[in-house]
């Protein structure tokens, strides 16, 4: 598992400042022309032919087998060890609910999935179509890639998380390659690998691209406290520091994106940092897969969406995960002296969410060391929401709120044998205010309050409270 770790946080690393350099090619090409940085393709369709079919096909099982082989004989990891008898085994046996590490599942497996669906997406196949690429790469690694059992989890997690996280690459592709960034490889390997094969170039099929590109940089602290109801974990306190730093983007428009084209509008949000005693990656993906109600006025726009939810947090203290389908609404006011009023609502149900057991998590239940993986979290199915707004003005500066709220019942089939079902409830609060010091650049400050509750049938409840406080650097690229 420690080789798996090792991968992902290269791995993320690699993506951050892929994206990150990226954009600041971006920003210097934007200030060279008033309307864009660069020429945008007329976007003429495609449709996919047999022999782009089974490109897509060739460049999915072909990441498995690279990947494969690089685990096998570089990393020498116990899991690639394949064989025909592994494989035999896996074909006759029924799928499971593995026990691989949080990241791995929630983190890895939806970036391993990015390739297969970016395979499809290269190769003139749309969003929907694409997905049929990750599933076909997520079985087969599962069968014949791994010598552990093919797990339940992976198909949905891979297939879902791939798609959500493939189709914000693949945008950022073009966008990458249309501006020239020598980087544009890294947004998206698949769609690299495919150009120089075939030696054809993805073209927008939106009339926008990126409309918004902030990073920010950020030094506070964390503080925790847990109570539960036998009193087991009272006084369960950490204080760390905290420093880290991400990027917010916003590609399209909400009030006009192309209503039939998925993702034509999204937001993608990652951040990443910490210190010695404590770490934490957060991504959040929300897309919008068919726009079926805008409203306009003078000064007023409103629009509604069925959207695509993948959001991960994954952190020292806890970690949760949501794979979500529901409706997205934005909202865009403008009032007398330039202020703006932004508000975003999500309401999703979610059919694959996950979060942390606290006492398995922080090592309250004792395990046996007897060098077998366990899992420290639970698989559920519940509801999702997410609101936030951001008011702004000139010389008043920006204040920006946000809630969320995610509530899951246990899979029953799911839940280890040394563990008990239960439900998990999980509230998220941050308010944040910045005032500009500079073109572009601004100082702000933002706290946040995160509150979760476990109602573990049979086992002792618990609540766990972590608040932070951050000082902040932001610059607005685009």
């Amino acid at each position: 598992m420690f080789f798996k770790l090792k991968k992902l946080i290269l791995m993320f690393t690699v993506i951050f400042l892929g994206i990150f350099v990226f954009a600041q090619d971006f920003s210097q090409d934007a200030e060279l022309t008033e309307e864009n940085s660069y020429e945008v393709p007329v976007f003429t369709p495609v449709l996919p032919t047999f022999k782009s079919g089974l490109i897509a096909t060739a460049e999915t099982l072909g990441s498995n087998v690279l990947l494969s082989t690089f685990n096998r004989f570089i990393l020498r990891a116990d899991y690639a060890q394949i064989s025909p008898e592994s494989i035999y085994d896996n074909l006759t046996h029924c799928w499971v609910w593995d026990n691989d590490e949080f990241v791995v599942n929630q983190l890895g497996h939806p970036y391993q999935g990015s390739f297969y669906f970016a395979a499809g997406r290269a190769n003139d196949f749309n969003f929907y179509e694409s997905i049929g690429f990750a599933l076909l790469g997520s079985v087969t690694w599962e069968y014949f890639a791994e010598t552990e059992r093919q797990s339940v989890n992976d198909l949905i997690c891979t297939p879902f998380g791939g798609a959500a996280l493939g189709e914000v690459f693949h945008r950022l592709y073009i966008e990458a390659s249309g501006a020239k960034s020598i980087f544009a490889f890294v947004v998206s390997p698949m769609d690299a690998l495919n150009s120089l094969i075939t030696g054809n170039s993805c073209v927008r099929d939106t009339k926008e691209g990126v409309t918004s590109f902030e990073n920010f940089i950020s030094l506070g602290g964390i503080a925790e406290r847990t109570h539960s109801a036998e009193k087991s974990y009272d006084n369960d306190e950490n204080i760390n520091g905290n420093l880290h730093g991400g990027f917010a983007l916003v590609y399209g428009n909400p009030f006009r994106n192309e209503k039939k084209i998925p993702f034509s509008y999204f937001n993608f949000d990652l951040e990443g940092g910490g210190t010695i005693k404590y770490y934490e990656v957060k991504t959040n993906v929300e897309g919008s897969l068919f726009r079926f109600g805008t409203k306009y006025s003078e000064k007023s726009s409103f629009s509604a969406a069925l959207a695509m939810t993948f959001k991960v947090d994954w952190t020292k203290l806890s970690s949760y995960s949501v794979n979500g389908l529901g409706v997205m609404f934005n909202s865009l006011s403008e009032f007398q002296n330039g202020f703006v009023l932004e508000q975003k609502l999500n309401l999703s149900g979610t059919f694959f969410a996950t979060g942390d057991c606290y006492a398995l998590y922080r090592g309250h239940i004792k395990l046996p060391d007897d060098g077998i993986e366990r899992r420290l979290y639970d698989y559920g199915v519940g509801f999702y929401g997410r609101y936030g707004f951001c008011a702004k003005q000139k010389y008043f500066g920006k204040l920006n709120f946000s809630a969320v709220c995610l509530g899951f019942f246990d899979i029953e089939t799911a839940v280890p044998s040394y563990a008990k079902k239960g439900a998990t409830y999980i509230t998220e609060t941050a308010l944040s205010y910045e005032h500009s010091v500079k073109k572009n650049v601004s100082v702000g400050l933002k706290s946040s309050y995160y509150f979760k509750y476990e109602n573990n049938y049979g086992t002792e409840n618990v609540d766990e409270h972590i608040v932070s406080a951050d000082l902040y650097l932001a610059r607005k690229i685009k």
